[in-house]
């Protein structure tokens, strides 16, 4: 079981905007999905483009996030991690919030992981989020209202 982690809670936190939803939803998913295989791939390929922005933010650029796969025995929970530094062979940030099934991190822990980890990105700028291609993957299964906010934040990336 692939569970992937909290997406509301984290546009929130990167937008600090009116945004007001009633629950935080936690989507579940087979590790076989096919969608969310080819969004972690599209993810994972422009990785490498995304540390580098990371590295040096162009003006009105924030947020910089990383979505880390983290397990607990047989259960995975993807987290957002932000902050997030760069050290010599590994990352070391925040974890966003709390888990749902994963206990062996919790909200606003320093977490260590290793790139191999990344399953997705994101970052603001303009007001906009750029990346979270594991988001936009999920958009179908969010009602009408919920989708149609969402995209409203994502750029067209």
């Amino acid at each position: 079981m692939r569970i992937v982690g909290s997406i509301i809670v984290v546009l929130v936190l990167f937008l600090s905007s009116a945004l007001v939803l009633a629950e935080d939803k936690i989507f579940v998913m087979p590790p076989d999905d096919p969608v969310m295989i080819a969004a972690i791939a599209r993810a994972r390929a422009t990785l490498d483009q995304f540390l580098w922005l990371a590295d040096h933010p162009p003006a009105r650029a924030s947020h910089f996030s990383v979505d880390v796969r983290i397990s607990d025995g047989a259960k995975i929970e993807h987290f957002w991690v932000m902050p997030f530094t760069r050290l010599a062979d590994h990352f070391v940030g925040l974890i966003a919030y709390e888990p749902k099934y994963v206990f062996t991190v919790k909200a606003h822990q320093s977490h260590e992981f290793r790139k191999q980890d990344i399953d997705d990105w994101l970052y603001s700028m303009n007001g906009k989020i750029h990346g979270g291609q594991t988001i936009r993957a999920l958009l179908p299964q969010m009602t009408p209202e919920t989708a149609a906010h969402f995209r409203s934040l994502l750029a067209d990336d």
